[in-house]
């Protein structure tokens, strides 16, 4: 949402120097600014007076004419609580093209907040499952591998029980493969 909120504030003055030589503010946040929805938009005078704004802003400055001169040298992020639109908010303000004119654009914190929420839930809920499936295929893939031990296991098992003599000079298979299951057959045997 920051980042937004920032191209939405820089690119409000790059089209006012280009909208000719009449004051573009007002048609500018008509046609560009003033977004339906939850965004405010206000352009502050040098003295920090409501110039224009968005329907949603008011009238009332949405940052105080001292804290806008500070941030008139460049653009900033500033988070803040405003008690006409019931909550945190975090605007933007960057500088005007002219006479010293301040933009301040802003959008609720409890939208980026529940963005946020949700995006944790869903990291929470895709690494649950991602463990669940990675358990499961270790559980598949060990009994896989296991298979071949526990046929070992079962024959040496059945020589050993069997009270028949022949079955005890019977010998284990010796897997084809040259690995520790053939050692182990192969000592046993």
């Amino acid at each position: 949402m920051p980042s937004a909120l920032g191209r939405r504030g820089e690119r409000t003055p790059h089209a006012a120097t280009g909208a000719g030589p009449a004051d573009p503010s007002a048609r500018l946040f008509v046609t560009t600014v003033a977004d339906a929805g939850q965004s405010v938009t206000q352009l502050l005078g040098p003295s920090g007076a409501v110039l224009v704004a968005s329907p949603s802003a008011g009238r009332t400055p949405l940052i105080s004419p001292r804290a806008a001169a500070v941030k008139s040298a460049g653009t900033a992020f500033v988070e803040r609580n405003v008690t006409d639109l019931g909550g945190r908010w975090l605007l933007f303000v960057a500088p005007w093209p002219h006479r010293g004119d301040r933009l301040v654009t802003g959008a609720p914190l409890d939208t980026f907040d529940d963005a946020v929420n949700r995006a944790e839930r869903d990291v929470i809920i895709a690494a649950s499952l991602a463990v669940l499936a990675a358990a499961a295929a270790g559980f598949v893939i060990t009994g896989w591998a296991l298979r071949p031990v526990e046929r070992l296991r079962t024959e040496a098992s059945a020589i050993v029980d069997s009270d028949d003599e022949g079955d005890a000079a019977r010998l284990l298979p010796l897997p084809g493969t040259r690995d520790e299951l053939a050692a182990l057959a192969s000592t046993l045997n």
